[in-house]
């Protein structure tokens, strides 16, 4: 599994990412019960795993701090479609 995981991450290439307006700045991965089965993670993600994905998602967020912030005073409103 893990292997498939570093392939997909390999697949994709920054500059495609960007280029569809969405700044790259961290990416995981995390584990989560199957789709299709009961039994392959069950009960995933469970609160140990929340706090992985919080401490990652802190570290990323204080590393990026300065522009996440600046990008976000000029971010432009998306338009909304009624």
């Amino acid at each position: 599994m893990y292997r498939n995981f570093i392939y997909t991450l390999k697949s994709f290439s920054k500059d495609d990412i960007v280029i569809v307006g969405v700044p790259v700045y961290a990416g995981a991965a995390f584990i989560g019960q199957h789709s299709f089965s009961e039994t392959l993670a069950k009960d995933r993600p469970d609160e140990k795993d929340m706090d992985i994905v919080s401490d990652f998602a802190d570290i990323g967020y204080l590393k990026h701090k300065e522009e996440l912030e600046i990008n976000f005073i000029y971010r432009k409103e998306p338009e909304l479609f009624l």
